[in-house]
């Protein structure tokens, strides 16, 4: 019996049954060295029962612990191993209830060495996987077998793919594993499992364990707790003689794939999450929409698999540009959007481009019946808490690409808690911007948190009153930065122009998107100031596009709300950016309107303003006899209102169009008028400039000594002034 304990505790120690078993061998050692003295019963229950678990419920175990004494002590297991059976009751157990141990084996006359089965169940590859070269390449080189030798401290046995809903994390894992495979890398086989972590299945470690040992030929029905199986599962691996890969596909925790890491270091596990996991001391590769030329090329190559000849992307490149761009660079919605193209293979991608524009349909549009963008995103939204959803609805109104810290404290009404943000951030929904303390959301991850506000009527007052909150924000900073712009009224809250120069550079976009917020009858008289504070900074940047667009804008709140002196100056602004650029035609028509409307307010000053605004756009035109008629009812208007200063250089821009327009005499009396009218108003620069212009139409019209003279008056004036 000495020599058969020998045998048994030699075998465990050796390894036999992998790790576990020389866990129960150093525990056993102690009692098994005095069983001369006090026999094998001193062993303890709980040490009985482990082992007993360990031989009865792990079949290759228990061959490999037969075997292991019968090679160290011939004989020694041959009370124990018999026909198509193995008993280890009779070494140490004795007459303990319940401790008859038989595991039946049929069809293995005698124990041998195990041979353990190869597994292989990976999912196929996508034939459409396109990009991604550089993390292949990281993914190769965390893959590719070992040197020769014991595997070097802190080896790193596990990588985490991980990145928003729909970004290509399992295919890029699966493209990898079958790489790797092909290579002949992983002859022990690939296990794979889907842990569902984001949707109603998820599956619990003791759950996926079960799965794994039942792949790697355990049955677990005698082991029922997860501290069995992942010693199992572990021994198991350890015992293997061949490289393994596990890839946990779909994992929403640390403790749902902590479990399934390999202790042996030459296996690798390639994990896929939606959720950063850096809690793994594992490679960490995080996934980000696909660059715009591999979107387009992704569009390409689903089309070219399902028809050789299908050329439309290639075609109707600057359409499929736009679609890449609708669809987020985001490989689930590409494929979605590919797929609809396939379906119908003479629709043009121009007409799938004008469906997806509206954001109020787009997710509709993203859904081919078995794939959904909608859907996907809604398995990460489930699991937000109600603090957390809060936030990223909000997030999603948001006026900007990015948002700063003051806008999410508008948004919120209060600071953002920096847990919640975090949670969000590690969730892959939201995501930093241009510098740490600017966020941005996906474009489909905006448009799916609108809808999810759209659908509810109480999201639907949030956000109204967020967005209140966000005008109010906005209108106080931009009035403040206007009045430095102006160099007029209270400095607020820049301390200088740079500054506030800086923040409107900052803000632009937001500020522009927040005046279309006026649409809502609630936030029309705020868009409606807002708008009018951009456009001196927006005239200074040279934005008159921009001017362009937030003038209708205003033009249209102003009307609504009845507000004709707003309106006239909306028309204004819209008349002097069109014709900044480059567009005097349009110019023409909104100084028009502008006029009228002042007219309609009997306000003279703001009717001889337009009037003179019209008169130049029509000069841009050619039209010189309009220019003139509309420069002298500008100018007898300012007389009438005794706006001598207007009135003066009102004649000057009326000299130049004359001059222009042959009408010499007309021009130099004109030019005469102006000059001697600023002359006695003071202002000496325009008025030697205007003697000048005076010159060179004498000078043009041969008229040499009266030029003469008019030069020497522009030089007397520059001498004269101080």
């Amino acid at each position: 019996m000495e020599s058969a304990l020998e045998a048994l505790l030699t075998a465990l120690t050796d390894g036999a049954a992998g790790s576990v078993g020389q866990d129960v061998a150093r525990e056993l050692a102690p009692y098994l060295a005095s069983a001369g003295a006090t026999g094998p019963r001193s062993v303890p229950q709980s040490l009985r029962s482990q082992l007993r678990t360990l031989l009865s419920t792990d079949r290759d175990a228990a061959r490999a612990v037969a075997a292991a004494m019968e090679k160290r002590w011939p004989g020694s297991s041959a009370g124990y191993v018999s026909g198509d059976h193995i008993d280890f009751e009779g070494l140490f157990l004795g007459d303990v209830a319940g401790s008859v141990l038989h595991q039946h084996f049929h069809g293995v006359p005698a124990p041998a060495d195990p041979v353990p089965t190869v597994v292989g169940s990976l999912p196929p590859a996508t034939p459409s996987f396109t990009g991604r070269k550089k993390l292949l390449k990281q993914l190769e080189g965390f893959l590719r077998p070992p040197s020769p030798g014991p595997p070097p401290p802190g080896t790193v046995t596990a990588t985490v793919l991980a990145g928003m809903a729909g970004v290509g994390k399992t295919a890029l894992a699966t493209e990898a594993a079958h790489a790797a495979n092909d290579k002949g890398w992983f002859p022990g086989g690939v296990l794979f499992i889907d842990l569902h972590g984001h949707d109603h299945t998820t599956i619990t470690a003791e759950q996926a364990l079960g799965t794994l040992l039942e792949d790697l030929g355990t049955p677990t029905e005698h082991l029922t707790t997860e501290e069995q199986r992942v010693k199992h599962y572990r021994n198991q691996l350890a015992r293997r003689p061949e490289r393994v890969l596990i890839f946990a596909d779909n994992a929403a925790s640390p403790e749902q794939v902590r479990p399934l890491l390999p202790a042996d270091a030459r296996h690798r596990i390639l994990i896929t999450s939606r959720t950063a996991i850096p809690q793994l001391n594992a490679l960490h590769l995080p996934l980000g929409q696909l660059p715009p030329k591999v979107a387009v090329a992704l569009l390409d190559q689903v089309l070219r698999l399902a028809d050789g000849m299908d050329h439309r992307i290639t075609v109707e490149a600057a359409a499929s540009t736009e679609l890449a761009v609708l669809c987020g660079h985001l490989p689930l919605a590409l494929q979605i959007a590919a797929a609809q193209l396939v379906w119908d293979p003479r629709k043009p991608v121009a007409e799938a481009v004008a469906e997806l524009r509206d954001q109020r349909t787009r997710l509709t549009y993203l859904d081919d019946g078995e794939r959904s963008v909608r859907a996907a995103f809604g398995l990460s939204y489930q699991r937000l808490t109600a603090e957390q959803a809060k936030l990223l609805r909000l997030l999603a109104e948001a006026p900007g690409p990015e948002t700063g810290v003051e806008v999410l404290r508008a948004l919120l009404g209060c600071t953002p808690p920096p847990a919640v943000l975090m949670a969000l951030e590690r969730a892959y929904l939201v995501d930093r911007g241009s510098s740490r303390t600017q966020w941005r959301l996906h474009d489909l991850v905006r448009v799916f948190a609108a809808h999810i506000t759209a659908d509810d009527p109480s999201c639907v007052a949030e956000r109204e009153a967020a967005r209140e909150r966000v005008l109010e924000h906005y209108l106080t900073r931009a009035d403040a930065a206007d009045n430095h712009l102006r160099g007029s009224g209270a400095l607020g809250c820049f301390k200088n122009l740079d500054e506030a120069l800086t923040w409107l550079d900052r803000e632009r976009l937001g500020l522009l998107a927040a005046v279309e917020w006026g649409e809502v009858a609630r936030h029309t008289v705020r868009a409606l100031d807002l708008a009018l504070c951009l456009t001196e900074y927006l005239r200074r940047r040279g934005l008159f596009e921009e001017i362009v667009t937030v003038s209708i804008l205003a033009q249209g709140f102003a009307a609504r709300s009845g507000d004709r002196l707003r309106e006239a100056t909306a028309w204004h602004n819209l008349g002097d950016a069109l014709q900044g650029a480059g567009r005097p035609a349009q110019a023409v028509e909104a100084f028009g309107r502008a006029r009228d409307l002042h007219r309609a307010r009997d306000d003279r000053a703001g009717e001889a303003t337009q009037w003179n605004n019209l008169a130049i756009a029509e000069s841009h035109l050619g039209r010189l006899d309009s220019a003139v008629a509309a420069f002298v009812q500008a100018r007898d208007l300012r007389r009438l209102t005794g706006d001598r200063h207007g009135e003066a250089m009102t004649w000057n821009n009326l000299a130049i169009v004359l001059d222009e327009a042959g009408r010499k005499e007309e021009a130099l009396q004109a030019f005469t008028g102006a000059a001697e009218l600023l002359a006695e108003l003071g202002d000496r620069t325009r008025a030697a400039e205007t003697y000048r212009n005076l010159g060179k139409a004498l000078e043009s019209a041969g008229r040499n000594k009266e030029a003469d003279e008019a030069y020497a008056r522009a030089l007397a004036i520059v001498r004269s002034t101080p």
